[in-house]
């Protein structure tokens, strides 16, 4: 592997914490522990996979086109635009399976369909339990979304909490469910209320 030389300054204390990991086995010199914790840092500092949950029966919304440009592509889209490598699409059989493949068979980052038989969202993560490894985002494959995904991830990995979830507010809860915040905590989640509740400037 070609290496370049860089010149750098550090704070004191912060070379004394690296040259105390040099154990002079795993770790053999100080260039190669400052390497180890920038890699360490670069991957756990960003997401680069993401996870599509899509119904087979609503597989036709994903390959609808929105000005010329299926779903799916925006979403694939939406996710290089934010950093994202990897896709993960869990699916069921269904008559436009075909379509879907064809949407997703040029994208320019890896897409991996997944069809399996599935009960609901936690059933169909679970299927991919054996194939990931660090965090990733989980969304459904027949949205549009536009948002900063990024400073949603960051806000995720500064809080260090298994999961961070993105809300919005909709005059319809019926069809959809309240999450019950503490300031930006969910503490309970109502499924398809009858009627939302407002809390301070929040719809919950």
């Amino acid at each position: 592997m070609v290496k370049d030389k860089v010149a750098i300054s550090l704070d004191r204390g912060l070379l004394h914490q690296i040259d105390g990991n040099v154990d002079g086995n795993i770790i053999r010199s100080r260039s190669q522990a400052i390497e180890f914790y920038l890699r360490k840092g670069l991957r756990e500092g960003s997401v680069t996979t993401a996870v599509l949950l899509l119904k087979g029966e609503y597989q036709h919304l994903a390959i609808k086109e929105i000005h010329g440009v299926s779903l799916i592509k925006k979403q694939i889209e939406f996710f290089v635009k934010h950093g994202i490598k990897k896709i993960f699409l869990v699916t069921q059989h269904g008559r436009d399976m075909g379509q879907l493949l064809e949407a997703v068979e040029d994208a320019p980052l890896m897409v991996k369909i997944i069809e399996q038989e599935t009960k609901g969202n936690a059933d169909a993560l679970n299927a991919l339990r054996g194939l990931l490894k660090e965090s990733f985002i989980a969304m459904s494959a027949d949205t549009f979304n536009d948002f900063d995904l990024q400073s949603m991830v960051k806000k995720h990995l500064e809080r260090d909490k298994l999961a961070t979830m993105g809300l919005m507010t909709t005059e319809e809860p019926s069809k959809y469910g309240n999450a019950v915040l503490d300031n930006d905590l969910v503490v309970d989640f109502q499924e398809k209320p009858k009627s939302a509740r407002q809390c301070g400037n929040l719809y919950l």
